[in-house]
């Protein structure tokens, strides 16, 4: 039952969500389609996703690829697998917290041929060179940067001295042009987007306050499309779906604060979905 969890979300604002497990076969395809209305969802998992048609198919996002620093695939297996699900018309997304796996994946991304919406999930460590090749490849980014606030004094005393320059940056990626988008990454970090985005804005002493961005920038990492996390933010405009929430705040009061805010109401496709009135106080009228 995932609908403790959906009005949790509802709760923050949150209108769209990407599961990014790498073994979601068709029959956890089919369960979240199904249980996480009314949330719009894009479903990462493996090969076995490839050919799937019908309704579902619209909901299913990358290959998502998990190698570990321990036991790293050969460099032609990993060609192989991005190449297939490239043929399928896939993008991939692969895991990427360590030196070692973001090399791996960078080059077997180059061989196998770049495709549109290639994504790093992660970019914890990434120097000067990854960057380029990043940038050159036109790969997404999407990284989490509530993590050097939940887990900064572990880094501080775990991570060697030359690689917390390049971790968990932000700046860098978005000053080289590179795509960028942020996420949760729970249960590992953090639910509240609101939070993520403070620290995304002021980083914690010895971990890269030179990496931080504006809150206009914090939030348009969290606003982009739940299929396109390379696209462009989602704006409200005339045309575009109605997936809104409604802050206790201006946007320039919050931007201030953003650890702050509080969400009021959520609407998914123009219905009301979360009221905060009414679940403090179940006899309140809905806004």
């Amino acid at each position: 039952d995932l609908q403790p969890l959906i009005r949790k979300l509802h709760s923050y604002g949150i209108t769209g969500v990407t599961e990014v497990t790498p073994g979601n076969d068709r029959e956890d395809l089919a369960h979240y389609c199904e249980a996480a209305r009314p949330l719009n969802i894009c479903i990462m998992g493996g090969a076995d996703l490839h050919a799937v048609s019908g309704d579902n198919a619209r909901a299913i996002g990358p290959l998502k690829i998990h190698n570990h620093d321990h036991d790293l695939p050969p460099l032609a297996t990993l060609v192989q697998e991005i190449g297939a699900a490239h043929d399928h018309g896939r993008a991939v997304a692969i895991h990427c917290v360590t030196r070692a796996e973001l090399m791996l994946s960078l080059a077997a991304i180059e061989e196998a041929g770049p495709f549109s919406g290639d994504r790093i999930e992660h970019g914890a460590i990434v120097d000067a060179v990854g960057i380029d090749w990043i940038k050159r490849l036109e790969l997404t980014v999407v990284t989490q940067p509530h993590f050097v606030a939940e887990r900064g004094e572990a880094y501080l005393r775990d991570v060697d001295a030359d690689d917390l320059p390049h971790l968990w940056r932000l700046k860098s990626f978005s000053d080289a042009g590179i795509n960028l988008a942020a996420g949760s990454d729970a249960p590992f970090g953090d639910f509240n987007p609101w939070s993520a985005m403070a620290n995304a804005v002021k980083r914690p002493n010895g971990l890269g306050a030179e990496e931080a961005v504006s809150a206009d920038m914090a939030l348009a990492l969290y606003t982009k499309p739940v299929a396109n996390a390379g696209g462009n933010a989602r704006k409200i405009v005339v045309g575009e779906s109605a997936d809104l929430c409604l802050l206790d705040r201006t946007w320039s009061e919050a931007s201030h604060d953003l650890a702050a805010v509080n969400v009021h109401a959520t609407w998914v496709a123009g219905e009301l979905v979360y009221d905060r009135i009414s679940s403090i106080n179940p006899h309140s009228s809905a806004v």
